[in-house]
């Protein structure tokens, strides 16, 4: 009995959200979630390459997204340095300078007596 009242209840509850109409800002939305796939959307800020950003939702908290450049579109002085910086760096050997003027004799006086 009490799952007819239920099933009765649950019906007569869809149909009044289904005539509401919800005049806010997410119906002129047009990447509104409406899947129930994507339960937990993150907000994210998008950085595309010419460097504009837009607001955007996504699955993993990150706080900005950053796009890559499309190295075909850019001109050539971006490419080369682009390219320039993906090229392993030399390491540089640094020469150990040893100083050998150690005088014995400046530390005498420490040892007497």
């Amino acid at each position: 009995m009490s799952l007819l009242r239920t099933s009765v209840w649950m019906k007569q509850v869809r149909q009044f959200s289904l005539c509401s109409i919800n005049a806010t800002s997410n119906r002129a939305c047009l990447g509104r979630p409406s899947r129930t796939k994507y339960l937990k959307q993150y907000k994210i800020t998008l950085m595309q390459s010419d460097g504009s950003t837009i607001e955007a939702r996504y699955a993993a908290p990150l706080h900005f997204v950053r796009l890559p450049l499309d190295l075909r579109t850019a001109d050539e002085n971006e490419r080369r340095q682009r390219l320039a910086l993906r090229k392993p760096q030399v390491k540089k050997m640094k020469e150990e300078v040893l100083d050998d003027n150690f005088d014995a004799g400046d530390y005498l006086k420490y040892f007497q007596k």
